[in-house]
């Protein structure tokens, strides 16, 4: 057991992904939303790239490897969570957050343990199921659940009830709105198999049509990651592939639809809010949370999942009618502001004054105040 910090309490949240992507966007909206709510953040990671975009600066650990099975696996998380314990007797948090899934922060949950620390657990996608997975969720403090295939997961597994929450976007950073004339296509996601960029480039080559520039924004996973793919050596005309920019809020204002083409169910899709709430129209899978933000014809445009030609008839119809797109791109920029972090995030909030109630929590919102590691 740690000494507590005295005053303003502490949340460390652990992040265990091997790459950029939608964990480190996630944190960047939850965390500056604790810190007003009265909350020091700090954030432990060993993955240094992507953090300066959310405007954090996180305690940097040691991988200690890749490998995502069988012993190797338990040896790394054994020696992460020696490393996040030691951080813990640094930085005395009073609440640990699991940013991933019960695999992926199995190290967080260790961690706990030894310092008898309460342990959140945030389920952002599928995990590997496991006893072990089980039994880090049924020692949680709480766990939280994106999307309803991750909360029948979790149920399956481990027999727990979790609260379900939507991704949030943090409203003092709210994307920028697109640019009046904008006529550009816009595809961001992680360059993993299933997210469908071959798909993509395919419809896009394909298409028969006058069609606008395709930007391809990309967050890289490491080689050795088992769903990692390589960036293609061959674009179509027209096609502009950007890893990693440091510009994806300008490139985005420039286009007019985004492109969104998850091979299986997503939870969420937080590229898909950030493109909504910029007011680009969407074209999105009848799958997983996407198919149930985006309502054909409504607030966007939608295809049957992993159909090619489905792809291509809605990417036809938005080259030829941007008037279309430019309305239905305003109606799903509405749909977004109901995913403001100070109303999707308050079930963490409360179970973070649950497990530490003897305090005042000021007015939200606040000013913007979150505690960057150094």
């Amino acid at each position: 057991m740690i000494p507590r910090r005295p005053g303003q309490p502490t949340l460390l949240i652990h992040d265990g992904s091997p790459g950029l992507g939608g964990s480190i966007t996630s944190v960047g909206a939850l965390a500056p939303f604790l810190g007003r709510a009265g909350w020091r953040v700090e954030v432990a990671a060993f993955q240094p790239d992507g953090w300066a975009q959310e405007r954090i600066a996180p305690h940097l650990l040691p991988g200690q490897g890749d490998r995502i099975t069988g012993a190797g696996y338990f040896a790394r998380e054994v020696l992460r969570a020696r490393d996040l314990a030691r951080l813990c007797r640094q930085l005395r948090p009073d609440v640990l957050l699991a940013n991933n899934g019960p695999a992926a922060n199995l190290s967080t949950h260790l961690a706990g343990w030894t310092l008898h620390l309460p342990v959140l657990q945030y389920v952002r996608g599928p995990f590997w199921e496991s006893e072990v997975s089980a039994r880090a969720l049924r020692a949680a403090a709480g766990v939280f659940t994106v999307g309803d295939e991750c909360s029948r997961q979790v149920v399956k597994v481990s027999g727990v009830a979790p609260e379900q929450v939507e991704e949030g976007l943090d409203p003092s950073r709210w994307p920028t709105m697109r640019r009046a004339g904008a006529r550009g296509f816009l595809w961001n996601s992680s360059l993993v198999a299933w997210k469908g960029l071959p798909l993509l480039l395919e419809a896009y080559g394909s298409m028969g049509v006058p069609s606008p520039g395709l930007e391809v924004c990309y967050a890289p996973f490491p080689p050795g990651h088992p769903e990692a793919i390589v960036p293609p050596s061959k674009l179509p005309a027209g096609v502009t592939a950007h890893p990693a920019p440091p510009d994806l809020d300008a490139i985005r204002a420039r286009s007019l639809v985004y492109l969104h083409t998850a091979q299986r169910p997503e939870p969420f899709g937080r590229s898909l809010l950030e493109a909504m709430a910029a007011g680009l129209c969407p074209i999105v899978p009848e799958a997983g949370t996407p198919g149930r933000l985006v309502r054909n014809g409504e607030n966007g445009l939608t295809y049957s999942p992993g159909s090619l030609e489905g792809l291509r008839r809605a990417m036809r119809i938005a080259a030829s009618d941007p008037e279309l797109c430019e309305r239905l791109g305003a109606r799903a920029e509405a749909e977004a502001r109901a995913y403001r972090s100070e109303l999707v995030f308050q079930p963490i909030l409360q179970a973070l004054e649950r497990l530490h109630p003897a305090r005042t929590v000021p007015d939200l919102p606040g000013p913007l105040e979150v505690a960057h590691g150094r």
